[in-house]
């Protein structure tokens, strides 16, 4: 909100709960974080991931965004054995409430 600094970090943090438990506007800026490299390290393969777990929901920018992904960076979109790392993410941030 206004007079509030950006925090991506924090985002990412939200991003991934929202993911994991399935909500698709969360894979896909989760994806769009990873593709990017905003507030984690980019890596086109877990940007990929998350944008394939919303296109296989049936979300038009996920399938969008996953076909681009697939377009630019190769057809090879295994991420890495640690994925997704939301687990590790979520853990260590701490969230002031």
């Amino acid at each position: 909100g206004e007079g509030v600094g950006k925090d991506m970090e924090q985002a990412v943090h939200w991003f991934c709960r929202a993911a994991e438990q399935g909500d698709t506007s969360g894979q896909l800026r989760l994806g769009q974080c990873y593709e990017i490299g905003e507030g984690v390290q980019a890596e086109p393969a877990l940007a990929a991931y998350w944008y394939r777990k919303a296109a296989e929901q049936g979300d038009p920018l996920g399938q969008l965004n996953l076909g681009h992904s697939t377009k630019f960076a190769g057809s090879a979109h295994e991420p890495s054995p640690q994925a997704p790392r939301c687990r590790g993410l979520v853990s260590s941030v701490k969230v002031a409430l």
